[in-house]
């Protein structure tokens, strides 16, 4: 099978280096075992394979269920391919611009622990914690429990690295913009999950995979540098498609805040498999659950919607979902994939192809049936960034989550300095322009659905909100009862990824 059709694989024996095939390099790479020389391989390698690694395996990146996938594909990307991903870029980096091995442990360490805190369905963890305005930020705050409960702190303790983090997971030391950065730069994560999506989006690019490579950036001042104008323009065009796509799609948005209000209904209700023995019959802080896997909430759904019968309020989110994303998957093949990859193509574009700047700047085609985008700014008050949902009849739902403003302008190497492609190419900064209206627009998502799904969501979700207040009084989970979970969610994950082909045991 050729390497571009890939899919990412980890092939793994006790004792012996794990081999990793990732799409977001479009190459193989390996990561030493303890004992086999390489000190700073061995703490990862640990560190992967510890029951906080392990669980990342059943958590999508992209905050998808196979359910609600709106392009093929988007659940092949694992939390755990980011994070040995992301600790594969930096250690290539830092080496590249002679770190010290303290130094690289130190960088690799913050790049790849917060991830490690990302719960179900990755950003919607942070949206039940935070509420649906928040910063996204809470797995952040995770990462003291993750090294404490994860098995983490014991791998550092046995290697005799310290941690750069303090118990809220605040870093504790200075690093490059290059491992950490604040928005809108480009740091090791955003360059792999970036990377890893336009894998996604454009499996058979030729242009894109070009730019997937780790020689095309240099570290210079400590910042991501491109060495090729051509090759920042096309990262460039793709990381903003894949920043419209993930983020700000209102589409993904309506099927992402159904997902998340099934995810408190689950908690709420105990629909949970096997969940007294999490907590004893004794229901914790709602955040505590989510370091439980994607599948756990992803079955329940299901077994909940299509029983014999059936929670309504489930019933009629599982099938909205499924409807929304079958409709979306047609649409982007169709429609959208093209209109991107045409823009890629086109070095004299200077029109951002997206239906939020211009309905009718590219042919996107219709978007799903039940999702309607209103645009009269005077019916809804709204903090910029947002979006509303509501059902066709104007009754509200609740709010849409806050867009992100993710956007990319990277540096290109100009002689002996470092300038902002935007600087070098105006037909891209007129781009980049656009793109910036697109993630800032406000408006109102519709959602058309039967009159029993319409009463079931706006019950089902006035119900949440009512059981999210009420649980911010209620007792964290042990510790012991954490780190529990966390060690039958890793074991779970680990299952699951060998049966679907991701995990190869040797």
């Amino acid at each position: 099978m050729e390497q571009a059709e890939r899919h990412f694989q980890v092939e793994h024996q006790p004792g012996i280096d794990l081999r990793i095939y990732d799409p977001a390099f479009r190459h193989e790479y390996s990561i030493e075992a303890p004992g086999h020389g390489d000190e700073i391989d061995a703490i990862f390698y640990d560190i992967l394979l510890s029951p906080a690694g392990m669980r990342s395996l059943g958590v999508n990146q992209l905050s998808k269920s196979p359910v609600e996938e709106t392009y093929e594909g988007s659940t092949d990307f694992k939390r755990w391919q980011h994070v040995a991903g992301v600790y594969h870029l930096v250690r290539h980096y830092a080496r590249q611009a002679g770190c010290s091995n303290e130094e690289i442990v130190q960088y690799a360490l913050i790049a790849c622990i917060p991830d490690l805190g990302h719960g179900v369905k990755s950003h919607v963890t942070d949206m039940l914690k935070e509420g649906v305005g928040g910063n996204e930020d809470f797995h952040e705050q995770r990462a003291g429990q993750v090294i404490d409960l994860g098995g983490i702190q014991q791998i550092l303790s046995q290697h005799k690295v310290r941690s750069p983090f303090n118990s809220d997971g605040q870093i504790l030391i200075n690093v490059p913009e290059w491992v950490d950065c604040p928005s809108p730069g480009l740091c090791a994560d955003r360059l792999h999950y970036i990377n890893a999506e336009a894998s996604l989006l454009f499996p058979n690019n030729e242009a894109v995979k070009e730019v997937l490579k780790l020689e095309n950036l240099i570290i210079k001042d400590g910042k991501f540098v491109f060495k090729s104008r051509d090759q920042a323009t096309v990262w460039a065009k793709a990381a903003n498609l894949c920043s419209s796509e993930h983020w700000n799609d209102p589409t993904n948005r309506l099927t992402e805040m159904l997902s998340l209000e099934a995810i408190k209904r689950t908690i709420s209700r105990r629909y949970l498999e096997n969940v007294d023995s999490f907590d004893n019959g004794y229901i914790g802080a709602a955040e505590d659950y989510t370091f439980l896997i994607d599948q756990d909430f992803d079955q329940a759904l299901e077994r909940e919607a299509l029983s014999p019968r059936p929670d309504i309020f489930m019933n009629a989110a599982y099938s909205l979902i499924q409807s929304i994303a079958h409709r979306e998957r047609q649409r982007f093949a169709k429609h959208k994939k093209p209109a991107y990859e045409q823009y890629i193509a086109d070095s004299d574009a200077r029109e951002y192809p997206n239906a939020l700047v211009n309905p009718h700047r590219a042919a996107f085609g219709i978007p799903p049936a039940q999702v309607e985008i209103l645009r009269s700014n005077d019916l809804f008050d709204v903090t910029e960034g947002d979006a509303v949902l509501q059902l066709a009849d104007e009754r509200p739902v609740g709010i849409l989550k806050r867009l992100k403003i993710r956007q990319f302008d990277p540096l290109v190497m100009q002689g002996a300095s470092a300038e902002p492609l935007s600087s070098l190419d105006s037909n891209f900064r007129q781009a980049l322009a656009e793109h910036g209206q697109a993630l800032n627009y406000v408006g109102a998502v519709a959602l058309h659905a039967n009159p029993e799904s319409r009463d079931a969501l706006i019950e089902g979700v006035s119900e949440n909100k009512d059981f999210i207040a009420r649980s911010r009084s209620f007792s964290s989970l042990s510790p012991d009862q954490i780190r529990a979970i966390i060690a039958s969610s890793a074991a779970r994950a680990h299952s699951f990824a060998i049966e679907n082909g991701t995990w190869i045991e040797q």
